[in-house]
């Protein structure tokens, strides 16, 4: 197992999870902090290096990312002590790899970092549309209001919506940080452009990264109603044929 399969396994297991894209840039860093380090048990990291991995000014848009990971089960932290940098260790070396026998392409395992950040689309897409089965085929009692859907912290509709709020809050400094309420609306949204406009998730991802990183869409995209709605002016812009 080398380095490169070590990537190219990465890539693969991104097909199917879901991970931020702050996130996935981050772990490539590490990645390469790791390999010039001869592949270490551990190395420390300070904040400020992580920042500049990610290429923010806004120290919270790291620690977003890096918590990503950790509810991945991609990598470990330690807090350091006072003046001393944080620990981060990797689940997934070549050294590791090899003394487990993985074969190259079947590295990262779903089953074992099926955690907040990076659950299975294919899964949790299922798991969305079974709970919408229930509420739509039990009509309420007349003269009564259907109960509001709650998405789960884990859900993809939710994670897409906590992304966005963390991209806005990491730029706007000054920004007042989104309730639970928005969020929980920001989910339905991206529950509605999956689930009722045909958007797949992997395509929602992309037109998401793109609109938050997009000198002119990233001020005119500051909410899951915004984002469905711009969605195919974003995709035209993109250059993208998705769905």
């Amino acid at each position: 197992m080398t380095y490169l399969d070590l990537l190219n396994s990465f890539h693969q297991w991104q097909k199917s999870n879901y991970l931020p894209g702050n996130a996935r840039l981050l772990y490539y860093g590490l990645l390469a902090v790791f390999n010039e380090a001869r592949w270490p048990e551990q190395v420390q990291i300070d904040n400020f290096r992580l920042m500049s991995m990610l290429d923010t000014r806004t120290e919270r848009v790291a620690i977003a990312a890096r918590d990503s990971l950790v509810a991945a089960g991609l990598i470990e932290y330690s807090r350091g002590k006072k003046r001393s940098p944080n620990t981060y260790r990797l689940k997934y070396t070549p050294q590791k790899v090899s003394e487990n026998g993985s074969e190259s392409g079947s590295v990262f395992d779903s089953e074992t970092v099926s955690t907040s950040s990076s659950v299975s689309v294919s899964k949790t897409v299922s798991h969305i549309k079974e709970k919408d089965k229930d509420v739509s085929f039990v009509p309420p009692p007349a003269g009564t209001k259907r109960s509001k859907k709650v998405f789960e912290h884990d859900s993809l509709p939710y994670r897409a919506a906590r992304w966005l709020a963390d991209q806005i809050e990491g730029r706007l400094p000054n920004c007042t940080a989104h309730s639970e309420t928005t969020l929980q609306n920001w989910a339905a949204d991206f529950d509605k452009c999956h689930r009722l406009d045909g958007h797949s998730w992997e395509d929602i991802d992309k037109v998401l990264q793109f609109s938050q990183f997009d000198s002119f869409w990233q001020s005119n995209i500051l909410s899951g109603g915004k984002f469905r709605k711009q969605y195919t002016q974003l995709l035209a812009k993109m250059g993208g044929g998705g769905t």
